[in-house]
């Protein structure tokens, strides 16, 4: 069994993939989380990590600018964002 830690290094590490959805990476993170034993603050962790590691620059762009809102708000502005990108470029 790995200890808190090593699970929250394992967390912190993850990093959105360039074939990955955002979706599919807060997926990713919310399972991370769940054993990192955050407790009240998972949200929060989940949401600086989001920020921090998507793969994204105009994504992230948009998020640093969101700071104190909660994660729901958060995860739509990053798809909102993503969705855009994807019109655009095609």
């Amino acid at each position: 069994m790995l200890s808190t830690i090593i699970k929250r290094y394992y967390f912190v590490l993850r990093e959105q993939r360039s074939d990955e959805l955002v979706e599919e990476y807060i997926t990713s993170l919310q399972k991370l989380a769940s054993t990192c034993k955050f407790g009240e603050s998972t949200e929060e962790q989940i949401r600086d990590e989001l920020v921090l590691s998507c793969k994204d620059d105009k994504i992230r762009d948009e998020l640093w600018l969101k700071e104190k809102a909660p994660l729901e708000e958060v995860i739509l502005v990053a798809q909102s964002v993503e969705h855009m990108l994807k019109c655009v470029s095609n």
